[in-house]
């Protein structure tokens, strides 16, 4: 099925391997602005020196169970020098709620002092970080497309691709609600091209070029989910993972501004499938919604790790039946 030095983009599309839930549920996402080239690990990049101090707070999170991710991004037209910009995505207690936001402009040589600050206002609720935060971008959406070549080749090869047409689609907007970012890897670079969007924290991967006007022109509602959906690293359990998917290709944009979001899950004895309800209001329509899904055990699918690699990723596979009343 796979053939010697093929794509491992290309095989994932190739095995028709559902990508949804392959997000890792995190409390913290913080992504941080680096000069490029970036080597495979950014940590060992020329430019990375002042950026170690992150190594002062992940642990001290990781202690505390505080899921923590990082990505870098590149510089762009919103860099200013001497300055590195940070944006600390924060889990909310409602898993289904999009994330809070703070984004930071730091001189460089303040960078250790604002990273300090951040694990305080994490730990404490201390605000110490506001002496560096950024007005009037709440509204904002930022999308960090990992085109990551050093890494993976699919990821600087495809996501470089989407990079492009984000970036051209969104200059075409009177007012732009969205800043595209160049990223380093995210993890999955086997759906290249992946990135995802915060605050609201949805990632995808396997993005066609074709779905990129629907997706930034939201008050159309067209954009269309199929197998370019990787999930939300809000929601914890893996079944409503595979549920929400439903309830998005169903409703599209609808159901980010859908009100009094909850869901349940009932597991089997085995825990090899379960019933996800869902309940929620759709914005215009007053009549709380309910949807209920019926999620099984399927098979297994292999397909290949990263490029160039000889090792074989196997993953589940799931039914979904629409089981709502």
């Amino acid at each position: 099925m796979f053939t010697e030095n093929m794509e491992c983009s290309l095989a994932t599309r190739q095995s028709q391997e559902d990508i949804v839930g392959s997000v890792s549920p995190v409390d913290v996402q913080i992504s941080v602005e680096l000069q490029e080239p970036w080597a495979s690990v950014p940590g060992k990049s020329e430019s990375f020196l002042h950026h170690k101090h992150l190594f002062e707070i992940l642990p001290i999170f990781f202690k505390e169970k505080i899921r923590s991710a990082v990505n870098h991004f590149a510089q762009n037209e919103f860099s200013v020098e001497n300055h590195t910009r940070i944006f600390y995505f924060q889990r909310k207690e409602d898993e289904l709620s999009s994330f809070k936001k703070i984004e930071m402009l730091i001189p460089n040589s303040e960078f250790r002092e604002a990273i300090l600050a951040l694990k305080e206002y994490q730990l404490e609720k201390k605000e110490l970080y506001k002496k560096w935060e950024v007005k009037g971008t709440e509204h904002l959406h930022e999308l960090f497309i990992c085109t990551h070549g050093e890494r993976d080749h699919c990821c600087g090869k495809y996501g470089l691709e989407v990079y492009e047409k984000f970036r051209n689609e969104n200059k075409k907007s009177a007012k732009p609600l969205f800043r595209i970012w160049k990223s380093s890897h995210i993890g999955g670079h086997r759906f290249a091209p992946t990135f995802f969007e915060a605050p609201s924290m949805r990632w995808y991967g396997l993005f066609n070029l074709e779905s990129i006007p629907h997706f930034l022109q939201r008050d159309e509602n067209y954009f269309t989910i199929d197998n370019n959906y990787r999930g939300v690293s809000g929601i914890n359990n893996s079944f409503a993972q595979i549920a929400e998917k439903e309830i998005f290709k169903k409703y599209a944009w609808q159901w980010d501004d859908a009100q009094n979001k909850k869901y349940e899950v009932a597991l089997s004895e085995d825990c090899q499938s379960a019933t996800v309800s869902f309940y929620f209001t759709i914005k215009g329509k007053p009549t709380p919604q309910k949807s209920k899904y019926d999620i099984r055990f399927d098979k297994l699918i292999s397909s290949i790790a990263s490029c160039g690699s000889d090792d074989i990723k196997t993953v589940k596979q799931y039914k979904v039946i629409d089981i709502t009343e």
